[in-house]
């Protein structure tokens, strides 16, 4: 049977309170009122955060090579899309658009970890902020009850099984959205969940105290990311270009409802 979940009064559901979203080679960065932000997930796997595993993804792409990692990293964001519209359209009442056998699988393997959530108060939502950690911002999967305890919730794919000491960087980031959303809502969330589902059938649930030393901690890291001026120069330029061509779809939207409501098809004044 189906469960129906409950949502809180102040649920709020794809919100996209940033102007623009750049995608770079450095990763994903937010602009906010001319402010350029970096993403969560950019920050946690900057090289000045967690050096470790950007060196050993340099090692893999490498020894598999480029085409190869592309295609396998393709693949595996593809999946956890997928996913993660299953689990919101299960979680929402609404029907299942997705029928690609793996993230279909991979749901039903999950389902029964997912129905321990409830309580919902955001599910794919944007949080930022200007000031914590020099600011940052990014979208998170679910913020809601897990087994009764107020939880950021992940919910991640893998092809290997998992185990908890490998999910660091993950528990950074559910970390950081508690964050954020303490500073946007005035509550802290108390605990982090992650929901793991692996193609070899797995399904892994690992969850934290988020607490005040956890939260210390996590902000302590924050001020080791740096970019570097160059990078920052290159970023600044894709936002400039993303700004221009915003700008002229909007004046091209314009001129095409301009016609549609003045202009009929003979070319005459309607």
């Amino acid at each position: 049977m189906r469960k129906t979940f409950n949502y809180d009064k102040d649920f709020e559901s794809n919100s996209k309170p940033y102007d623009i979203r750049l995608d770079t080679q450095l990763g994903r960065f937010y602009v906010i009122n001319d402010r350029i932000l970096p993403s969560v997930t950019t920050v946690i796997n900057h090289d000045s955060i967690n050096k470790s595993k950007t060196d050993g993804l340099k090692r893999w792409r490498k020894s598999v090579g480029e085409d190869v990692a592309e295609y396998i990293l393709m693949k595996a964001s593809d999946r956890g899309t997928k996913l993660h519209k299953l689990i919101e359209e299960y979680m929402s009442g609404d029907s299942q658009s997705v029928r690609d056998v793996l993230p279909v699988g991979l749901f039903r393997n999950m389902r029964e970890d997912i129905e321990r959530i409830d309580n919902l108060r955001m599910m794919e939502c944007f949080l930022f902020s200007r000031h914590i950690g020099g600011g940052i911002a990014g979208t998170v999967d679910c913020v809601a009850d897990f087994d009764g305890a107020f939880s950021v919730i992940d919910f991640k794919t893998t092809t290997k099984r998992k185990i908890e000491k490998w999910c660091e960087s993950y528990f950074m980031q559910t970390v950081l959205y508690s964050i954020l959303y303490a500073e946007m809502f005035d509550k802290q969330p108390e605990k982090s969940v992650l929901i793991i589902g692996g193609e070899d059938g797995s399904t892994d649930v690992f969850t934290r105290d988020i607490t005040k030393d956890v939260i210390e901690e996590t902000l302590g890291k924050l001020e080791d990311f740096k970019i570097i001026d160059e990078d920052w120069e290159y970023i600044e330029e894709i936002k400039i270009q993303a700004i221009s061509e915003r700008n002229q779809n909007i004046l091209e939207s314009r001129d095409r409802d301009y016609e549609a409501k003045f202009v009929n098809n003979d070319g005459g004044l309607s």
